[in-house]
């Protein structure tokens, strides 16, 4: 657990008895995925590395959103577009942030509110269903998501609130990235119920994305106890490796 968010736990434990509610996670919103994402994986988000979609260079996204309906919690999603969608200069911006930033850097609203290019969004959030990565959507929302989209996978994101930040680039696709988490077990399986406010959340499901798949960053912008779990990735989560290859081998436990 992060020492920068123990004061935050503490105070927002005596917020929970303040409330009288026996725990954090009683007082605490559930990141709830919306009714209609469960169980959704779309046939043609089928893994095709011949594929023109899936060959290139990809930006790397975090998209930010409170929830409501306080701004103490917040919920983060990965979004992985193309750069070919994104004019030279628009690439030109994107780069000279990369090469500037630690971590991450913000994109300001008024530059993003513009880019309405398709990408893909790898998001997490409860439920109860019990399939592996049953409660990671990938269906033709998530794969045709415009980057200036105000939507988010859960139900509860104040989505008008979105805050945009740029974490890098790579030749792995959003769908390539799906299919390294969600192949075999990589950090969690994903299940709607491995859902845990604090311990396996859609934060850790970001982190996980970023820096098992990506290898990039798992810093987040300012998210408190929301964010309280650092990933450690024995191995990259990658769905062609032998290591995760179904039914066989070694897993990506961490």
């Amino acid at each position: 657990m992060r020492k920068s968010a123990i004061s935050l736990l503490s105070c927002l434990a005596i917020f929970a008895r303040a409330m009288s509610v026996d725990s954090l996670e009683d007082a605490s919103p559930m990141l709830e995925l919306l009714p209609e994402y469960v169980n959704e994986q779309d046939d043609i988000a089928l893994l095709d590395k011949d594929s023109p979609d899936e060959k290139g260079d990809f930006f790397v996204f975090l998209q930010k959103f409170p929830l409501e309906p306080i701004d103490v919690f917040f919920h983060t999603e990965v979004v992985v577009c193309n750069k070919d969608k994104f004019s030279t200069q628009q690439i030109e911006l994107l780069e000279q942030e990369i090469a500037e930033m630690k971590d991450f850097a913000k994109v300001d609203k008024s530059v993003w509110s513009t880019w309405s290019m398709p990408c893909v969004e790898l998001g997490y959030g409860g439920s109860f269903c019990e399939e592996s990565c049953c409660s990671v959507p990938h269906g033709v929302n998530q794969l045709d998501y415009p980057l200036n989209a105000h939507r988010a996978v859960i139900m509860n994101a104040d989505t008008e609130e979105k805050e945009l930040y740029i974490y890098g680039s790579s030749d792995i696709s959003g769908n390539q990235a799906f299919h390294d988490v969600c192949h075999n077990k990589c950090w969690s399986d994903w299940k709607g119920t491995d859902y845990n406010l604090i311990t396996n959340n859609c934060n850790t499901f970001t982190s996980t994305v970023l820096s098992c798949v990506y290898g990039l960053s798992e810093k987040k912008p300012n998210l408190g106890i929301s964010d309280m779990v650092d990933v450690t990735c024995a191995n990259k989560c990658d769905a062609l490796s032998k290591k995760f290859q179904p039914g066989g081998g070694e897993t990506a436990l961490m």
